[in-house]
């Protein structure tokens, strides 16, 4: 949960990890969190060792990241592992589509609708400019976590603070490979 503290109103909550997703044991678990620029990162230590790393949109509370730690202790870590993999493999693609015949549906034209269809005040508080470049504007992107129980063969991408309904679908193969990229409502 995250509360701002100027107004002393909870701004956002949202669970550390899903229902079940974490091995508990009769071992102390500690856990702290570090604010850095635009995240949460929480950090659980379990037995002395680190056991998790969680990072949230610090504006939103949308889980951007989990990284699991000794995937023969928790039954998630290999998903996650998944997960952060095929993350900087779609962040590669996306950014290597751009301007190419391949993105006129998919990348180009969420940039271009939402630098058409947010107000320059958006903008200017997200990234301190009223007209943003596509580069900037696919340096907001952020992982809509998948649900446990979700397929990993598409990752969707979206703008912060619910912008917007739409995402960057990011399809992959049976080898984990990226297939294709869309623009998805």
């Amino acid at each position: 949960m995250a509360i701002d503290l100027r107004v002393g109103q909870e701004t956002w909550r949202t669970p550390l990890a899903e229902p079940c997703a974490i091995n508990h044991s009769l071992w102390l678990t500690e856990a702290w969190l570090e604010v850095q620029t635009g995240r949460v990162v929480v950090y659980v230590r379990e037995q002395g060792r680190p056991s998790a790393r969680v990072t949230f949109d610090a504006a939103s509370g949308r889980r951007m990241a989990v990284r699991w730690f000794g995937s023969e202790r928790n039954p998630m870590a290999q998903r996650e592992e998944i997960i952060e993999g095929r993350l900087k493999l779609a962040m590669e693609a996306i950014r290597a589509s751009v301007g190419t015949p391949e993105a006129e549906y998919g990348v180009d034209l969420f940039i271009s609708h939402h630098l058409e269809e947010l107000e320059p005040e958006w903008w200017m508080e997200h990234l301190g400019t009223s007209k943003p470049t596509p580069s900037q504007v696919l340096g907001l992107l952020m992982l809509r976590y998948p649900d446990p129980d979700d397929d990993l063969d598409v990752l969707d991408f979206t703008l912060p603070d619910d912008a917007t309904q739409y995402v960057v679908a990011v399809k992959f193969d049976e080898q984990g490979r990226v297939e294709a990229i869309d623009m998805e409502s």
